[in-house]
């Protein structure tokens, strides 16, 4: 009896210190306090990928909702407090949250992700800030997170070299695999709803004719509408492609009387349409678009 006794004394301290050592290991990001903000899914689901269980990742821009028409509300603020840092695309799409840090972050750092890029720049001017849908680009995101990270965490600095290393490989194969998917389709040229589709286009063998809104959500004027069924005659396009956070229900009639058929496909929002990660997302975009330009 005395002999268990003893047994046990020495055997509860190291099942005590198992203990600790497991509990610290699956609980790190919230011991550290690391809190990072990312304004749309692509960008959140990078950012995941690379910091794996270190750093809380947060998404502003809610499922079902479009960057370009989000409305900030206090609650946002609120989200953002004790973040570190907050990345986002830029060039017009998500610059918003630069207000919504001063209120809700003042401290916290803002790292725009097209550093390395290749942008498309507008006769005006402007950029095409939809860099992110080309999966070669989404590595030099994901590498440009790395290296911010490193900033506001050092000390993982091998941890996330690790996690890096692997999910660039991922892009890379899911880069290869979408350009074979749309690599034979017999019709390149095609119609979006509005022109988010450059990157991808370019990257993936196809040709962006034409887009139904200028910008998104803003109606087409006379001139800019007879132009876009213009060109769907020119080029006798049958599909528009359109998206899940735009009502493209001023588009059905015209679409109606010009033969056309309107197929959905997703440049961002992963959590509302069902697919958990980037990769899936670009994938079936890929396996849509390559269905109905056979």
């Amino acid at each position: 009896m005395r002999k268990t006794f003893y047994i046990i004394l020495i055997i509860l301290p190291v099942v005590f210190a198992v203990a600790i050592y497991l509990f610290s290991r699956s609980s790190t990001s919230k011991e550290s306090g690391l809190k990072i903000a990312t304004t749309i899914f692509p960008v959140f689901d990078i950012a995941r990928n690379i910091v794996g269980d270190k750093i809380q990742v947060i998404q502003v821009v809610p499922p079902g909702a479009s960057p370009h028409t989000f409305e900030v509300t206090p609650q946002t603020a609120l989200e953002l407090q004790g973040v570190k840092a907050i990345f986002k695309i830029g060039n017009g799409l998500d610059d918003w949250i630069d207000g919504v840090a001063q209120s809700g972050a003042p401290n916290a750092r803002i790292f725009t992700l097209s550093q390395g890029i290749d942008l498309r720049k507008f006769s005006d001017g402007s950029v095409d800030p939809h860099y992110w849908l080309a999966l070669n680009n989404a590595q030099i995101i994901a590498q440009n997170i790395f290296q911010d990270v490193l900033e506001i965490d050092p000390a993982n600095k091998d941890y996330y070299q690790s996690n890096l290393d692997a999910y660039l490989k991922k892009l890379d194969t899911a880069d290869k695999k979408i350009s074979a998917t749309l690599a034979d389709v017999s019709q390149k040229n095609i119609a979006t709803f509005h022109d988010a589709w450059y990157y991808f286009a370019q990257r993936y063998g196809l040709n962006v004719i034409t887009a139904f809104e200028p910008f998104p959500g803003k109606e087409p004027t006379p001139q800019y509408l007879s132009q876009f069924i213009n060109d769907i005659k020119k080029y006798n396009l049958k599909v528009v492609f359109i998206e899940p956070q735009f009502s493209s229900q001023s588009l059905e009639q015209i679409a109606k009387d010009q033969g056309v058929n309107l197929v959905l496909i997703n440049p961002a929002d992963g959590g509302a349409s069902g697919n958990d990660d980037l990769i899936t997302l670009l994938e079936n975009d890929a396996q849509i678009m390559a269905s109905v330009l056979k």
